[in-house]
């Protein structure tokens, strides 16, 4: 879309801008999301880590995972 006919209300953001916005709103409950992913993971069975260190590599959520990270603390 071009930007001129984007609204100035609206911010347009990365996914991994979006994500680090969203999960610095409330890392504990980021933490918990993927706690809850990490349990559903049977075959194979993936740690919150693992998961963790997919989104950092895959998606490139570097700072989002950095802050998720840090509630595990």
């Amino acid at each position: 879309m071009p930007t001129h006919l984007i609204p100035p209300t609206i911010q347009l953001q990365s996914p991994a801008e979006f994500t680090l916005n969203t999960v610095a709103l409330n890392p504990a409950a980021a933490l918990r999301a993927v706690e809850a992913m990490a349990a559903r993971f049977r075959e194979p069975p993936l740690t919150v880590t693992e998961i963790l260190d997919a989104l950092a590599q895959r998606y490139h959520f570097i700072e989002a995972v950095a802050v998720t990270g840090e509630a595990l603390a």
